[in-house]
């Protein structure tokens, strides 16, 4: 303390806080549910600090919850004048930022005497929570952490400086979305430090304890006591502990002060604890943190500004680039297949581990770096398409995870072997072809992007999202021993195979189907020349992948069937896997053979499991079986678990690729709630998809059209169809690119089903038919697909009183929805077109009661059709089982005046309506 000004400021103030009296007078005020500030209403109290207390509150205007931070009334007028300015002064300056890693303001002002700021209410916690909820590896870390190095950059940007990050200002989501929070003490780089409070009363406002904006049941304040309590002493403003050594000797705080605090939370996020001085990092080797991490974060707690990074963005392509390329040149190798850029260098006599297991920065090298990153942006921006800027920077995002993990598996096989000795140079062998393999369809992915046209730029996003997870590339059980060729002539011809099947699988991705056939079909026959039943079984995956998707099921079925068999054969058991898992959709869901699925999914599973188990691979065979639970078996409770199961799988890693696959676990939850006849509980599972698809693809992207469908069928069914209605346009509106190819029929019969809901049947007749051509446009004449539309078309008309046009539509919709549409889709036709047969004049002498005959019959089989789904889940299945009950009830009889015993049977079995679970 003798020698350390700022520390005796720091320790009086803390006494002077500390007094009984003064904490008495500022207690906070607490408000009771229910309670109205101006629009908002007040659901439940999140956390109270010093400063304020932040309530979780909705907003009848926009419709949603936010968190509602309120301002600690202090009887000193003063003091509360200066705790009003900062307040302002904080709102203003995190509304200037927008950035998906930095919190959303969306109202300020005064209520009464008191001020308010209303901000996004996130779904999870802290940074510390997050740490906390499960063990975090470094790469996970390092993820997240560089998503707040961004927010904290484009601060920088704006001008401002944060000035107290830590890891309480630190929010992170349900889906490990970070936002750095908590701006109450930034301040404008270009803002005079004279404008900053410096009295006393000015010192005391800003006061400890600020709790964060979560969800999470108890909101995180920061430390009212101890080393890292916020604190405002005399100029010096921050949390000690997160302080670089210029800020707390009482210098002004910049962008260099934050790049410190950002370090300090970085090193205790990775080893659990904040550094006792910078050069501690340098000696931390514990939990396994990579030497080229630890250089970074000890950079970053370099003692003077000078030592540091020039700029956060610096320091965040630092963690984004990985491991910097060796001086030392690596790696001879069989160039002719591209094992040069593979090779490894190996040890000499004393070399150092980490110089052993260097090459994989040079092994990426030229895959993807700033020239492809440049000529993306390129292509992407001279297709003219509103999204091309959004998408560009989505797939950047997720070819940059991409390069990351193929880095980091790449050192990590080759440490197991040449520095731990865990593997055998063998297995290295076969691990290394496999990483080629990936490092491969990168390569292949990324020229296809460079020619983009405007359709593949709508692709892009989930083209990226579909390539390989290198980490799959580390297990031995998962890739398989090839021949090896003997001569230059044989490795010609390996090398360009492997090209090919590279470029077929890009073609895969980007939704390219006939090219990929065209080309991977000739190759296949050069495959099996070679006799490499490995490459043989993965050309045939490929080829049956294709083939399913240009529709020709028996191709698809064929060549995924000798896919299986060639892969068992060859022991590749990750092939095998994944052409089983094909299977099960195409046999189960597009053939409606779901005992033959069954059987698929089996074999799936054990493949799996001989290949040393894949969360992804065991997830995506969940998935596909639910899918034929779902809507070919109506099991919707089996489904449900098995989606569930796959969630919990995607949910352990990290990254865009298992973020978007976990949204999509979430729309099918959403949907088979949806279809247990609960939309209340389908809508905010389909809206937190939506949410999670527009920040990870961009508000343009087809996905993000289909979550607006998604919601604008579940608020149709809660009778509010006047909010469905432009949620569906708007999805009209980004399919647009699609519509030459049939990609928006759904959704027009989607916006026709809530047109008519809201008593607008002309309109929802000319987007049924609009469907309807679509659906041709697409090729999908003749499926469940088409039965949509013509439903639609057929209750259109009933509801103009046209029946006797409605008749047509429906009987074809009927044929179609009987091969095998599920029950409460077949009871809907049957009863519309019992309805239209009814009401339609009769064409010739005698048809009337014919008409009637065949009317009550339909409507007949429609209740014993809706009947299970009515006893089992309620809801609207149970008042269309009503419905059409006392449709019976008050219909004339047949020409002879019969009643059928099943109609009756039916109605004695069934009960009347009942409230849905939930």
């Amino acid at each position: 303390l003798d020698e350390c000004v700022a520390c005796r400021t720091l320790v009086a103030d803390a006494a002077r806080l500390d007094d009984g009296d003064h904490e008495a007078a500022a207690a906070p005020r607490f408000l009771a549910p229910g309670t109205a500030l101006g629009r908002y209403v007040v659901l439940e109290t999140l956390g109270a600090g010093a400063m304020g207390v932040v309530y979780a509150a909705y907003d009848p205007q926009l419709r949603r919850k936010i968190a509602l931070k309120l301002l600690r009334p202090d009887p000193t007028p003063e003091v509360q004048g200066g705790s009003r300015g900062r307040l302002l002064r904080e709102a203003q300056t995190v509304a200037k930022l927008q950035h998906p890693h930095v919190i959303v303001v969306h109202d300020v002002g005064t209520i009464g005497d008191e001020v308010f700021l209303a901000m996004e209410l996130i779904e999870g916690g802290s940074l510390h929570d997050w740490l906390a909820r499960r063990p975090r590896d470094w790469r996970a870390v390092v993820a997240l952490m560089r998503q707040v190095g961004e927010g904290l950059a484009a601060a920088h940007a704006a001008g401002l400086v944060h000035r107290d990050l830590k890891p309480d200002n630190i929010l992170v989501d349900a889906s490990d979305r970070a936002r750095v929070t908590d701006f109450g003490l930034a301040r404008a780089t270009f803002e005079p430090a004279a404008e900053e409070p410096g009295t006393a009363a000015a010192a005391a406002s800003d006061r400890p304890g600020e709790p964060a904006l979560t969800s999470s049941g108890s909101a995180r304040g920061d430390a009212g006591s101890g080393p890292a309590a916020t604190s405002r002493i005399g100029g010096l403003i921050g949390t000690p502990a997160y302080m670089a050594p210029e800020q707390l000797a009482g210098g002004a705080a910049d962008a260099s002060t934050d790049q410190f605090s950002f370090c300090v939370t970085l090193h205790e996020a990775l080893y659990g604890e904040r550094p006792a001085t910078p050069a501690a990092t340098a000696a931390m080797t514990g939990r396994r943190v990579p030497a080229w991490v630890r250089r970074i974060v000890a950079r970053g707690l370099g003692a003077t500004a000078s030592a540091r990074f020039a700029s956060m963005t610096e320091l965040v392509a630092a963690l984004a680039a990985g491991p910097p390329v060796s001086a030392r040149r690596v790696g001879v190798g069989i160039a002719i297949v591209g094992l040069a850029a593979l090779a490894i260098v190996r040890p000499g006599h004393g070399a150092a581990a980490s110089s052993v297991c260097s090459g994989a920065p040079a092994a990426w090298r030229g895959v993807w770096d700033l020239p492809q990153r440049a000529g993306l942006r390129a292509a992407f921006a001279h297709t003219g398409r509103p999204s091309a800027t959004a998408s560009a920077a989505v797939v950047e995002h997720i070819l940059d995870e991409e390069g990351t993990s193929w880095r980091a598996t790449h050192e990590a096989v080759c440490t197991a072997t040449r520095v731990r000795g865990e593997a055998t140079e063998a297995q290295l062998e076969l691990r290394m072809r496999c990483l080629a393999d990936r490092r491969r369809e990168v390569g292949a992915l990324v020229r296809l992007l460079d020619a983009a046209d405007g359709g593949l730029v709508e692709r892009a996003a989930t083209a990226a999202l579909a390539l390989p997870a290198p980490e799959g590339c580390a297990s031995q059980q998962a890739v398989s021993e090839r021949p090896r060729p003997t001569d230059l002539a044989a490795l010609a011809r390996m090398a360009r195979l492997d090209a090919t099947l590279a470029d077929a699988a890009a073609l895969d991705y980007t939704a390219e189907y006939a090219r990929g056939l065209a080309i991977a079909e000739p190759a296949l026959v050069d495959a099996r020349a070679t006799g490499d039943r490995v490459l043989t079984a993965r050309f045939l995956l490929v080829i049956g992948r294709l083939a399913t998707a240009v529709n020709d099921a028996t191709r698809g079925q064929d060549a995924l069937q000798e896919a299986a068999a060639t892969a068992e054969a060859s022991a590749d058991d990750g092939t095998a896997a994944d052409a089983w898992t094909a299977l099960i959709r195409i046999t189960g869901f597009q053939r409606s053979r779901p005992d033959e699925a069954r059987m698929w999914a089996r074999y799936a599973e054990a493949a799996i499991q001989r290949a040393g188990g894949d969360d992804e691979r065991e997830a995506t065979r969940l998935r596909a079986l639910a899918t034929v639970a779902w809507r070919r078996e109506g099991k919707l409770a089996e489904a449900r678990d098995l989606v569930a199961r796959a969630r919990s799988l995607y949910d352990r890693s990290h990254g865009a690729r298992y973020d978007l696959e976990v949204a999509s676990c979430d729309e099918g939850l959403a949907g088979i709630e949806f279809d247990s006849a609960r939309p209340a509980a389908a809508l905010p599972l389909h809206e937190r998809a939506a949410a999670a698809r527009e920040r990870l693809l961009g508000p343009e992207h087809a996905s993000v059209a289909t979550a607006y469908v998604n919601r604008g069928e579940d608020l149709t069914k809660l009778g509010r169809a006047g909010e469905a209605i432009p949620l569906l346009e708007r999805a009209l509106a980004i399919q647009a690119p699609a519509h030459a190819v049939g990609g928006d029929g759904y959704t027009e019969h989607r916006l026709a089903a809530a047109l008519r809901a809201a008593g607008d049947p002309g309109r929802a007749l000319d987007h049924d038919r609009a469907s309807l051509v679509a659906v041709e446009r697409a090729g999908d004449s003749g499926t469940d697909w088409e039965a949509w539309p013509l439903t639609g078309e057929g209750l259109d008309l009933l509801a103009l009183d046209r029946a006797a046009d409605a008749v047509a539509p429906l009987e074809r919709a009927l044929l179609l929805r009987s091969v095998h549409a599920l029950p409460p889709e077949l009871a809907e036709t049957q009863f519309a077109l019992a309805r239209a047969l009814s009401a339609a004049p009769p064409s010739r002498a005698g048809a009337d009661a014919a008409a009637r005959a065949r009317a009550r019959a339909y409507a007949v089989a429609a209740l014993a059709t809706i009947a299970p789904s009515a006893i089992v889940y309620g809801g609207w299945y149970a008042a269309m089982h009503a419905e059409i009950a006392a449709w019976l009830a008050t219909t004339p009889l047949d020409s002879k005046g019969h009643v059928t015993p099943a109609d009756a049977g039916v109605q004695k079995r069934v009960p009347g309506p009942r409230r849905s679970p939930g």
